[in-house]
């Protein structure tokens, strides 16, 4: 099976991915900002084997990877209303593939006239580099992707206009999971740092984070897989500003999100559900949102194969 950019959604009200991922972005300095931010959900959330996250470019959701040798691949969100975030913004997507199944291009449009365009570039099979321009002249963004023997990225460089403005720096165990991550600014300096600790016999991870001088901030992060990687539970606290969220997720076989609602149940929150119709290969080629049983979002998924 092939990779595929991943939009994740995860953790309503808490950690809003949909929100930041598709506001248009009126120049490639928010662009690097929502990237950065969309890495470090990530890295909380994609912590450790067999938990994964599941890599398509989708508004939300976990969704099965693409399947079959991919030339080029369109999505497109026909309706971008919610009853969660009013303000979303319907996008589309275009991305083509080497026979090799490496994405080696991709536009993203905001409107019609406006749009992102990225070439990414490869060494061993591996991403090492992708460079972003805007139609807006904005100076380009330029991500480096730095890696260890065992193919772990190690480390994450975010370049705007020719000057660092991001670094992340992993490190992972002897099984290849991600147990500490140091997010550090342009100047070198390390902001926060993100400690895991896993626990395989129940399936679960949890993270905390730490401030600059190591202190630990008031809160942690949760997450409960099933056997298949699927995150069917996630748990998220701050105790300085009072909150808490449970989080449930449900599935299909096919490890598709076909549900997501927050613990305690009460009309106050929002049930979010999913439909999908396939391709004959099995890949997603249209998924309904309702939230409270009423359709808010359609994504149609157009696929060329070779």
């Amino acid at each position: 099976m092939q990779s595929m950019l991943s939009y994740l959604k995860e953790l309503k009200n808490a950690i809003l991915v949909e929100k930041t991922l598709f506001y248009h972005f009126s120049n490639l300095q928010n662009l690097l900002i929502m990237r950065i931010s969309l890495f470090i959900v990530l890295s909380l959330l994609a912590s450790c084997a067999p938990i994964k996250i599941k890599k398509i470019p989708m508004p939300d959701s976990d969704i099965q990877d693409i399947r079959g040798h991919v030339k080029e691949l369109k999505v497109k969100n026909i309706k971008g209303s919610s009853v969660i975030d009013p303000e979303t913004i319907p996008f589309e997507l275009i991305s083509n593939w080497n026979r090799e199944g490496h994405k080696i291009a991709q536009k993203d449009f905001y409107t019609k006239d406006q749009f992102d365009e990225t070439l990414f570039f490869y060494q061993n099979g591996r991403e090492i580099k992708s460079i972003t321009k805007s139609i807006t002249n904005s100076p380009e963004l330029l991500i480096e992707h730095k890696y260890d023997k065992k193919g772990n990225e190690i480390e994450y460089l975010a370049y705007f206009d020719k000057k660092l403005a991001n670094k992340i720096v992993t490190q992972y165990d002897k099984r290849g999971n991600r147990m500490v991550v140091e997010h550090f600014d342009g100047n070198g300096e390390l902001k926060f740092t993100e400690k895991t600790t896993i626990d395989y016999k129940n399936k679960s991870l949890i993270t905390y984070s730490y401030n600059k001088q190591g202190e630990l901030k008031d809160g942690y992060l949760k997450c409960i897989f099933n056997k298949n990687g699927n995150r069917i539970k996630s748990e998220l606290e701050n105790k300085k500003s009072k909150y808490h969220s449970v989080t449930i997720n449900e599935y299909d076989k096919r490890s598709n999100l076909l549900r997501t609602y927050s613990l305690p149940k009460s009309p106050k929150n929002t049930v979010v559900e999913y439909k999908f119709s396939f391709d004959k290969i099995g890949n997603i080629i249209k998924q309904e949102k309702f939230e409270n049983n009423v359709l808010v979002n359609t994504v149609l998924i157009d696929i060329v194969y070779w």
